[in-house]
């Protein structure tokens, strides 16, 4: 015990094992603290908790695509068809990471049917856009593990044509972000929702990236390549240092310089 001099202050949890070192030898160091984990945060977001619900009506949005239809950088758009979405909300004062899940969007005879979890993004029968209201923070350096769910149903061709039960799921667990969504349809009859963990376990994987908190960077493990419900080899979701996104390189949004091709685009600082 000669080696060590006890200051007060400092728990025995507090002490890092050194090999060859009993914690019983350790004694306390006066005014000493653990080092503290990197205060990470969401830092930006293509889409807010305002804009996510842009394009309510057609052709109602600033930033238009310089082709694929003519359609506007806005979830409720051909699109993003059956896709889905991270975004960040920070209206509550805490940066969360949400999800949308977006169905047959931009088919004007789709009619919104309901939402059993979540919320609808912005009234109206053709806005086909639900929100999780729970999400992804951050906590000592690291994501919070946890699902975030949406449960929401449309109908194709109106409310007399095929329902769309969807089970959509934004998990996290160990710095995995993964977003899921199960579709489950009928010609005429209402279908009931699958719980999270049937949607996590039946294939219904929409894309998978990790975060290493160590680095700040991202991994890709599973890309989502889709452009208007097809894949698309100009479509991809790549990274760059804390930033993770999904682009194409076919269009870009028009008047935007160097070219704007981004989908989505989430960043960790």
């Amino acid at each position: 015990m000669a080696d060590y001099t006890k200051v007060t202050g400092v728990a025995a949890a507090d002490i890092v094992k050194i090999d060859g070192v009993a914690i019983a030898d350790v004694e306390k160091v006066d005014g000493a603290t653990k080092p503290s984990a990197a205060a990470y945060d969401w830092t930006f977001s293509l889409f807010d908790e305002t804009t996510i619900a842009d394009h309510t009506t057609f052709h109602n949005d600033p930033d238009q695509w310089s082709g694929g239809g003519g359609n506007y950088r806005a979830p409720n758009t051909q699109n993003y068809r059956v896709t889905c979405v991270p975004y960040v909300d920070d209206s509550s004062g805490t940066a969360t990471l949400k999800l949308a899940s977006i169905g047959h969007a931009g088919h004007s005879a789709d009619d919104f049917n309901e939402v059993d979890t979540g919320i609808q993004a912005a009234s109206g029968n053709n806005h086909l856009v639900a929100l999780s209201t729970t999400g992804v923070t951050f906590s000592g350096g690291n994501m919070v593990d946890g699902d975030h769910v949406i449960k929401w149903q449309h109908r194709h061709d109106a409310k007399t044509d095929t329902y769309y039960s969807v089970t959509a799921v934004l998990e996290c667990a160990s710095n995995v972000l993964t977003a899921y969504a199960h579709y489950t349809n009928h010609s005429s009859s209402y279908q009931a929702y699958v719980t999270a963990a049937t949607a996590k376990s039946s294939g219904d994987l929409r894309w998978q990236i990790t975060w290493n908190s160590g680095t700040n960077t991202w991994t890709v493990n599973t890309s989502d390549d889709d452009w208007q419900q097809s894949n698309n080899s100009n479509v991809s979701i790549t990274t760059s240092g804390g930033t993770v996104g999904k682009y194409t390189t076919q269009y870009s949004i028009i008047g935007s310089s160097p070219a704007d091709g981004r989908m989505w685009e989430i960043t960790v600082g």
